[in-house]
């Protein structure tokens, strides 16, 4: 589904390449460390100058109940129950391929909703 020329970007990661981004998405265990995780997209709707792009938001509630290196090692987890504040992202399709191009993540619009002191990610 990605591009060979795909591009992965956050307000604090990125960008990452290809084999960047699938060599860093491969050692995290999201489904372990937060096995009841929620995940809340919502407002898709196609860029009105750009029409490859498709923006969205993106939120999500879990409790912390596995480890999640290198931040929690605990094989339990903490317990803690993170809500994600809202934050806008979006896909890029590579008209020619039909592949993702570009993809954004965490670019947080409240901050003061959630849990996570204005982190996205």
């Amino acid at each position: 589904l990605l591009s060979s020329h795909f591009q992965f970007e956050g307000p604090v990661v990125g960008p990452l390449s290809k084999s960047e981004f699938i060599n860093a998405i491969g050692r995290v265990d999201f489904a372990k460390s937060f096995p009841d995780f929620q995940y809340q997209f919502y407002g898709f709707h196609v860029d009105p100058f750009d029409g490859d792009r498709v923006w969205f938001t993106a939120r999500g509630t879990g409790q912390n109940s596995g480890p999640f290196p290198p931040f929690v090692t605990e094989e339990g987890g903490t317990g803690i129950t993170v809500v994600n504040p809202p934050q806008v992202s979006s896909i890029t399709i590579d008209h020619a391929t039909g592949l993702v191009r570009r993809y954004t993540i965490g670019y947080v619009v409240d901050r003061n909703v959630g849990n996570t002191g204005g982190l996205g990610g």
